[in-house]
């Protein structure tokens, strides 16, 4: 079994659908399409997209060193699998994810 048929099994089993979830290191989008059609409002980030976009997906270009797109408390839930060891600041995205995410997400 793949870590993102693990990660989908776990995440639908906890949050409720229809909420926003960011998946963060996107990579070719497996995880996000699944969450999509599963009915999750689905956006991805990648320093660079390099997946077959899906219609109803939406898609964003940024290095996690800087800022992410989105307004303070604009996102409910962030999947975040297998970047974390690739990443030259953890503590400043860690902040980044603090402050996009909504309370209680």
């Amino acid at each position: 079994m793949k870590i993102q048929d693990v990660v989908f099994e776990n995440f639908i089993s906890m949050v409720p659908l229809k909420q926003t979830v960011l998946d963060v290191g996107c990579g070719k989008g497996m995880l996000s399409v699944k969450l999509h059609n599963a009915g999750y409002k689905v956006l991805c980030l990648d320093k660079k997209i390099q997946c077959e976009k899906v219609t109803g997906i939406e898609y964003y270009e940024s290095d996690l060193s800087y800022p992410m797109p989105f307004n303070e408390s604009a996102i409910d839930n962030i999947v975040f699998t297998e970047v974390f060891e690739h990443l030259k600041q953890p503590y400043y995205v860690i902040h980044e994810f603090s402050r996009i995410m909504k309370n209680g997400g």
